[in-house]
């Protein structure tokens, strides 16, 4: 598929920096041929080890654990 559109290339730190000072940065984005992302709502179960003091802070500031 041939590009049809007038975006400009550039690095990320510039385009960065420029969207920092509040430039304008839309000429740099495809708009007419957005690539979407399709994130699976696919669920996982994860099982890990971590010290008492960390599940403790968690269930002080209410963190939803579950054992």
């Amino acid at each position: 598929m041939k590009n049809t559109t007038k975006s400009k290339e550039i690095s990320g730190k510039e385009i960065d920096r420029k969207f920092d000072n509040g430039e304008d940065v839309l000429e740099y984005f495809d708009l007419e041929h957005p690539i979407i992302e399709n994130h699976s709502n696919e669920q996982k179960h994860v099982t890990f080890i971590m010290p008492g003091w960390i599940l403790r802070i968690m269930k002080f500031f209410r963190v939803a654990t579950t054992r």
